[in-house]
């Protein structure tokens, strides 16, 4: 039977190169033998099944992307009224599944001046959150035409995150991540530039203190690295509320840690003065879950005048008095020994 009716006359779907799908009826004058036709048949519902399953898969494959994309995209029409919103732009504005549909652009995005037909190509706008809490953000807009109707779409990127993932990089290639003080390569520019300074300022002295944590290793043996690292975050706390704001504190790698004391008028007594009330505030007890501990260091300080030691010098000879508390007994401070004359 079926290969009578295809001898007869077939309707087909065909794909126009144009992209437009149309009824074409195939008037066979010939007919092939029947198992040729049914197969000539099959072959052309499998193609058109095919292309129907590309479009599908690609129109998922574009909705996925733009609904998890990181930027807000809003679809609105020429009048203003939002006729799709992304995940972000939900989340942006504070707006729960499909509750943004519907509304007028301009309640969610203000630019001062245009309405929703004339907002800015590209630029920074006002962005509106349920919440109330105003944000500023990049605005791109564009326009186009989908099945007969004018719509744009504004595509949102939150430039308060922006500047929060900007400030995330710095941190994380100045300062330790651990403790949040200072790591060697800002440490060492900030001492350099400290030096300079103390070249163009008579009688300022720049001094270094080299702290290391006195049987640390124990801890980390005894209770584990998790809770020896809960100790090196709370010592860099109590280091830097020994402070001035003008001092700089870091951390060298593993219990090491240093301080750049700036513009010290009292020079050596002043920076002896200061390493012993890090020692009481290192040394004083602290709780650690059920635990109460106690830290001891040992802290070497050497003192420039003038700006006169280069940074490498000046860190050699805070670390080499650091090594002598260390051999003195420690939980101590020490300066540098003088350097033998050759």
């Amino acid at each position: 039977l079926a290969a009578r009716v295809l001898a007869a006359g077939v309707d087909e779907l065909a794909q126009r190169p144009s992209s437009e799908t149309v009824q074409e009826s195939l008037e066979i004058e010939d007919a092939p033998p029947p198992g040729v036709a049914l197969r000539n048949r099959l072959s052309l519902v499998i193609a058109h099944r095919r292309r129907e399953v590309d479009l599908r898969e690609a129109e998922g494959f574009i909705q996925t992307i733009v609904e998890n994309a990181c930027e807000g995209f809003l679809v609105f029409a020429e009048a203003g009224a939002i006729v799709s919103a992304n995940a972000a732009a939900r989340g942006l504005f504070g707006y729960p599944d499909d509750a943004l549909i519907g509304r007028d652009v301009r309640e969610v995005i203000c630019s001062p001046g245009v309405d929703a037909r004339a907002l800015p190509r590209s630029g920074t706008a006002i962005a509106r959150p349920l919440d109330g809490d105003e944000l500023a953000v990049e605005l791109f807009v564009r326009r186009f035409q989908f099945a007969r109707r004018q719509l744009s779409v504004a595509i949102v990127r939150d430039l308060d995150i922006r500047e929060r993932a900007r400030s995330r990089m710095a941190q994380t290639g100045f300062y330790d991540p651990l403790t949040g003080v200072a790591n060697r390569a800002l440490f060492d520019d900030r001492l350099r530039h400290a030096l300079l300074r103390a070249q163009r300022e008579p009688g300022a002295s720049v001094a270094v203190l080299f702290i290391d944590l006195d049987d640390f290793k124990a801890i980390n043996d005894s209770l584990g690295h998790r809770a020896g690292d809960r100790v090196l975050a709370e010592v860099a706390r109590r280091l830097v509320s020994c402070m001035r704001r003008a001092d700089t504190v870091g951390r060298y790698g593993g219990d090491e840690f240093v301080v750049m004391l700036e513009r010290l008028r009292g020079g050596r007594l002043q920076a002896e003065r200061i390493a012993r009330r890090i020692l009481d505030r290192v040394g004083a007890p602290f709780e650690l879950g059920e635990r109460v501990l106690q830290v001891g260091a040992s802290v070497g300080i050497a003192l420039d005048e003038g700006g006169s030691l280069a940074v490498d010098e000046l860190l050699d000879r805070a670390d080499r008095a650091m090594y002598q508390v260390k051999r003195a007994g420690k939980a101590g401070v020490s300066f540098v020994a003088e350097p033998a004359a050759e």
